[in-house]
């Protein structure tokens, strides 16, 4: 799937700059011209990127500021785009990864962008989460050890179905194979959350071998590059009277 990103700006020369260059770089995005339905996105939309035109534009610091709050996109990298008024290290406070000045350049803010999407890569595969069907199995301490069904994987944790119910917290051991892979992965973690339904688990891994660290990341980056970003997506309807570029 695409990079996204979320652009709070009303300047029409400004907003020329970063679709063109937006597109380019293959991140998909939508315009909002005020921060309320932008605060709304943000409660409601995991975004990759967010630019935000903190000077020209009332209110726009005040959504800075909300994104590195935001449990959905605290992660998110964002633009600061000022105009001489908020300096470089105010909006760096204010938790912006990247500083863009008025009036923009499509030659720095695509130097920007893409020096932003090595960045935006890292946390796709931290947080990516691999749809699998892969059998495992399971020590809980003191216990025999149980199989189970991995239901889905990602670099810091794993998920389980087991034939029965475990304990809500705790240490455990999880043992299994990736399709294809040359190794056994041995990991130790601990209980992160158990489901509604008996023998529903999450692990968060707490220590895996280097080796099988490595081989997993890299068939976890090779299934997320499987989705590369495509074309841009205007979302019109949040910027009125403006039907494309």
């Amino acid at each position: 799937m695409p990079f996204s990103s979320l652009v709070l700006c009303r300047d029409p020369e400004s907003l020329r700059v970063l679709r063109r260059v937006l597109d380019d770089v293959g991140i998909s995005v939508e315009v909002f011209t005020g921060p309320d339905p932008a605060v709304e996105a943000l409660a409601k939309h995991k975004f990759d990127a967010v630019l935000i035109d903190c000077d020209d534009l009332h209110g726009a610091t005040d959504v800075l500021k909300l994104v590195r709050t935001s449990s959905s996109n605290k992660s998110a990298i964002a633009f600061a785009i000022v105009n001489r008024i908020t300096s470089v290290r105010d909006a760096f406070s204010m938790g912006a990864n990247f500083v863009l000045d008025k009036p923009l350049s499509m030659e720095r803010v695509a130097r920007s962008l893409r020096a932003a999407q090595g960045l935006i890569q890292r946390e796709r595969r931290r947080y990516f989460r691999q749809q699998v069907k892969l059998k495992a199995e399971v020590l809980l301490p003191g216990g025999e050890p149980v199989q189970a069904w991995v239901s889905n994987l990602s670099t810091g944790g794993i998920s389980l179905s087991m034939p029965q119910a475990g304990p809500a917290s705790g240490s455990v051991r999880v043992r299994f194979s990736l399709p294809g892979g040359k190794q056994l992965i041995d990991a130790q973690g601990e209980i992160a959350w158990t489901g509604t339904e008996g023998g529903q688990v999450g692990v968060r891994f707490l220590q895996v071998p280097a080796p099988a660290q490595k081989e997993l990341d890299q068939w976890l980056s090779a299934n997320l590059d499987k989705h590369p970003p495509t074309s841009l997506f205007i979302n019109a309807s949040r910027e009125p009277g403006k039907a494309g570029r």
